[in-house]
């Protein structure tokens, strides 16, 4: 009878558990691709991807980003820059706690780049030169109390 009322209990466990949906279930899909044109035959492909969310499986939750820029010059590309976001919420608001960046070049160019936070918000910039060109491309996250991403 104990083994009965042993699995019995088990089962309503795991149906219970089923049945509570998992907050760490986020998209970690990239955003669309988003072009813009600088001018001067320069365009940025701006692409956005959430990188971790601990959402309210923690008592702090945490979320990061990252917003990486593509460069071109006539179609050709120059180099990408990359900014890294970490980010806690609470509902009431958001505070960003960490940045970095990334960047990298084709051959014949350079860059030169940096990344703060304040706020909620993580910001950053990288210029690349080289081959008779000087660019700065510059990127923004922001996270809202509920932990939204832009």
């Amino acid at each position: 009878m104990k083994k009965k009322a042993l699995i019995s209990i088990l089962l309503m466990v795991i149906t219970l558990f089923s049945m509570i949906p998992f907050s760490g279930a986020t998209n970690f899909a990239p955003s669309p691709i988003e072009m813009i044109d600088l001018g001067d035959g320069f365009t940025v492909e701006i692409t956005s991807v959430k990188t971790y969310d601990a959402g309210i499986l923690l008592t702090s939750n945490r979320t990061s980003y990252s917003k990486s820029a593509t460069a071109k010059y006539n179609g050709v590309k120059v180099g990408t820059y990359i900014l890294y976001g970490e980010f806690t919420y609470n509902g009431t608001s958001a505070k960003a706690i960490d940045d970095n960046w990334g960047a990298t070049v084709s051959s014949g160019y350079d860059y030169d780049g940096q990344s703060s936070h304040s706020g909620a918000t993580v910001k950053g910039s990288c210029t690349f030169s080289g081959n008779g060109i000087n660019k700065t491309v510059s990127l923004k996250i922001t996270c809202d109390k509920d932990g939204n991403l832009s």
